[in-house]
């Protein structure tokens, strides 16, 4: 893949930085559309995934391929739907229906001396390669969505930086031209901010 084209493509990197600006207003307005984030999962599609699916994503991918990793291998996160389906360096890690052309089989199956996940002769069981397989063939389904994505902020360093909680100082008074009517600080502010006639 060329550089150029890899500027352009959507990244989990980027998704996940893009969601941070997207959400707070999202957060507004889905409740008033009546959007719901994602299509609603059958029972059985939502078992499957929170029995099998993402204890094993949890298990064995959330340290190289999630917030949880110091440096995000590869520029893939496995965290959110979105995020797996926009892939990493290498182009999306599932297709939805085929796990065929799937990176991330590719990569549990370790026929690709390159490309092998996890790492480190780590690899996964017949029966967990298996999982993974049906998951995708399935469709991926998968409820986590960017929108359910906890509040990415520091509270605690908005709160010792942001104006609203910073120590209340008495600001020096401007400069006035006639004394006589500023009576206070209000009276000092407002002559000093109106155009002279």
């Amino acid at each position: 893949m060329k550089a150029e084209d890899r500027m352009f493509r959507p990244t989990a990197k980027k998704l996940l930085h893009a969601s941070c600006l997207i959400l707070p207003l999202l957060g507004f307005l889905l409740p008033l559309s009546g959007f719901a984030a994602g299509t609603p999962l059958s029972k059985d599609d939502s078992d499957f995934f929170e029995n099998n699916i993402r204890p094993l994503l949890v298990e064995n991918c959330y340290k190289c391929h999630s917030r949880e990793s110091p440096k995000l291998r590869g520029g893939l996160s496995l965290e959110f739907r979105e995020t797996t389906l926009a892939g990493g360096d290498d182009g999306p890690a599932i297709v939805p229906g085929d796990p065929e052309k799937s990176l991330l089989i590719k990569a549990v199956r370790y026929t690709d001396s390159d490309l092998q996940m996890p790492p480190k002769d780590q690899k996964l069981s017949d029966d967990q390669i298996a999982l993974l397989e049906e998951w995708i063939r399935r469709g991926a389904p998968d409820p986590r969505t960017i929108y359910s994505l906890a509040n990415p902020h520091d509270w605690n360093k908005a709160g010792s930086e942001h104006w609203a909680f910073l120590p209340v100082k008495k600001p020096a008074l401007p400069q006035v031209t006639n004394t006589a009517w500023c009576a206070t600080a209000s009276h000092a502010a407002a002559d000093a901010g109106f155009p002279r006639r």
